[in-house]
Parts: structure tokens; C-alpha cells; sequence
């Protein structure tokens, strides 16, 4: 089929698109999140990976992994448009 007649939903979201963090995280995944250094995407991969180690409930640590997976898909710029939602805009930092 041709490209141009492909179906395309408008309502798709984009790797560019504005990201909402309940359509992005699960909650199970934001609660996770929140208990860590939300500030910038580095520091809280950082922890999650540091205590991942300690987790030893499969379905818990199946969390973390998925968690974990979205942030790397994620750049810093996108991260800081998902992370108002999760804190104060005034506490998230861009990292150099």
C-alpha cells in the first residue's frame, strides 16, 4: 500500500509529543519513581538501578525494569516535560 494511503491517527502520540506522565508511567511505576532523587533522569536512573538490587519480589522488580526502560528511551528534554507531573517544576534540574 502506498504511504500516503496508510491510515494515520491524528491522536497518536510522537516521539515528539508532549508526554503526560499517567499516560507514559504506570502508577505503579510513578509511586516507584517518587520515592527517588526525581530531579534530573541520570540521578534517578542511578538510584533505581542501585536498589533494584535489592529487590527480590519478581513482580516488584519487574517494575523497576520497566521503569527503568522507559527512562532510557527517554532523553533529558523529554524527561523534564514528564517530570512536572511528578514534582514542583521549581525542584527539577537540567543537567549539563
Amino acid at each position: 500500500m502506498p504511504r500516503a494511503a496508510r491510515n494515520v491517527n491524528p491522536n497518536k502520540k510522537t516521539r515528539n509529543a508532549r508526554y503526560n506522565h499517567m499516560e507514559y508511567f504506570t502508577v505503579e511505576e510513578t509511586n516507584i519513581i517518587c520515592i527517588y532523587d526525581i530531579r534530573t533522569r541520570a540521578g534517578l536512573l542511578r538510584d533505581l538501578r542501585a536498589a533494584i538490587m535489592d529487590v527480590y519480589d519478581p513482580e516488584l522488580k519487574e517494575i523497576f525494569r520497566t521503569a527503568i526502560r522507559k527512562l532510557e528511551h527517554l532523553t533529558d528534554s523529554e524527561y523534564l516535560e514528564l517530570a512536572p507531573g511528578l514534582v514542583p517544576a521549581d525542584d527539577l534540574e537540567v543537567e549539563a
